[in-house]
């Protein structure tokens, strides 16, 4: 059973999200097959991938407050003895790119995995996480910065999982929903299968002339999906062109 809490939260973000999905009801949807040449129009397979993913609207995000914007990001271990990925550290950056909270879950020296994939990705080793706190700690802290605001993740649903929060209870704004590229496959219908890109490759694309640290730290990656958040607000208008359609599935796949 749901606290009360809980489900005020649930209530509170289901009515927003209803809300939104009146105002873009309302509001005309783009029509591609009067798209001018370069745009889709010479494109017939273009025009049915534009109708079946309509841009959505860009500026609905905008009901929040610079203030009430957050991005996250974690890193994890894999405990011994376990296939299940677990929280090691957390990060919280603000609307601002300031960062507001870093946490970091205590674990044991020789009580979770550390291999060369551990090293490559995180560079975490036996050591790493000892002087860290008590995870019901972080968790207890990342929920309170977390309440009311629009959460910015790339992917997510592993570091909701990690944390043991449930991700409906929160507005969430996913980077790669709308960072795609179209794969060789189709669907059962005919239509493209497209593929989310990983934050590294989205953000040298919004970025090019820097690039994100191949040693993935929670602080670093998510100032990196905050900038891309306010690089997308920005831009976000011209994302369904036909044109960046073709970018996103060129673009490099950096892991």
């Amino acid at each position: 059973m749901c606290s009360l809490e809980e489900t005020t939260a649930v209530k509170k973000v289901l009515l927003r999200k209803r809300g939104r999905e009146i105002r873009k009801r309302r509001a005309p949807l783009p029509d591609w097959s009067t798209a001018e040449p370069g745009e889709g129009a010479e494109d017939n397979r273009a025009a049915k991938v534009a109708k079946v993913h309509p841009a959505p609207k860009p500026n609905w995000f905008d009901e929040y407050t610079k203030d009430e914007v957050v991005a996250i990001d974690c890193e994890f271990v894999r405990p011994i003895g376990s296939r299940i990925a677990e929280l090691a550290t957390v990060a919280i950056v603000g609307g601002d790119k300031e960062t507001i909270y870093k946490g970091m879950v205590k674990w044991e020296k020789g009580s979770f995995i550390v291999d060369y994939y551990t090293r490559r990705t995180n560079g975490f080793n036996e050591s790493s996480l000892v002087k860290g706190k008590p995870f019901e700690e972080v968790q207890a802290k990342v929920k309170e910065i977390l309440k009311d605001k629009l959460v910015i993740v790339c992917g997510g649903g592993n570091d909701f999982a990690a944390l043991h929060l449930e991700m409906e209870l929160y507005d969430v704004w996913d980077i790669q929903t709308y960072f795609q590229g179209m794969t060789s496959q189709v669907d059962r219908f005919g239509m493209p299968v497209f593929q989310p890109h990983k934050l590294r490759s989205i953000f040298k694309y919004c970025f090019p002339d820097e690039c994100l640290n191949n040693i993935h730290t929670a602080e670093n990656d998510a100032l990196g999906t905050m900038r891309i958040f306010r690089w997308y607000r920005n831009n976000g208008t011209f994302l369904h062109d036909r044109r960046y359609m073709e970018d996103f599935t060129h673009m490099p796949r950096l892991k």
